[in-house]
């Protein structure tokens, strides 16, 4: 039966690294919780304790719509990639091992389909508007990043590549891409940097490979919607 007992409580969130803490977890099995383990190494995985303790009946998980709809499940993956990853964890591959088996996963399930990252970038007379995008012919949308959070991640959210790629970027290429965001040019990023344009060239190339996007207005409206951005100086 659902628990409510009406009192407060402090929030707290659970992730693939601690939902184990969760104490109704335990009804499940090790296979269960592996199964979770595994498709949370790739896709976003977030519940918080309301979700838990009021709206899953864990007496009937296996049926329970919201365990569906906040818990991963072995179905989310293909069978061979869910087979992958699975083995990894077992090898025991250390987390950028596992972060990169999951972005070739990741790319696989086409993170951005219609070249979203571009087409809905809208532009007034050649400049790039940040924060706004144009999916219908009539409307623009403002997503502010601060609003762009969940306290949990629904297993069917269109956004997940929002959730994941920016974890895939090293610390260099972020820095890269906030400074593309704000304006500057490879020769200038590689100025403030230290370094040759050529390598700033190369960075910017295998983020556009690991974020799935073709274009600089593409990097600057990933950087936009993920709150990396840097003023020129």
């Amino acid at each position: 039966m659902l628990k409510n007992t009406g009192e407060g409580k402090e929030y707290r969130a659970f992730s693939v690294r601690n939902f184990r803490q969760i104490p109704q977890v335990e009804n499940l099995s090790e296979e269960e919780k592996k199964n979770i383990e595994t498709v949370g190494q790739v896709l976003p995985f977030k519940v918080n304790n309301y979700v838990v303790d009021e709206l899953i009946d864990w007496g009937n998980y296996k049926n329970d719509p919201i365990f569906h709809l906040t818990f991963p499940q072995k179905g989310m993956l293909d069978r061979k990639d869910f087979n992958t990853m699975a083995s990894a964890i077992d090898a025991g591959k250390n987390r950028m091992e596992l972060r990169e088996i999951a972005d070739t996963i990741r790319h696989k399930l086409n993170p951005h389909p219609a070249n979203q990252m571009e087409m809905n970038v809208p532009e007034l007379e050649g400049e790039i508007l940040p924060g706004v995008q144009h999916k219908y012919r009539e409307t623009a949308l403002f997503f502010p990043t601060a609003g762009q959070t969940c306290h949990s991640y629904c297993t069917f959210c269109f956004r997940w590549p929002q959730f994941v790629l920016l974890s895939s970027l090293s610390e260099r290429e972020r820095e890269i891409l906030q400074l593309i965001a704000g304006g500057y040019s490879n020769k200038e990023i590689g100025e403030k940097l230290s370094i040759s344009h050529r390598s700033v060239d190369t960075h910017r190339t295998n983020m556009m490979r690991k974020l799935e996007i073709h274009n600089t207005a593409g990097l600057v409206s990933f950087a936009i919607n993920n709150g990396i951005m840097h003023g020129r100086d």
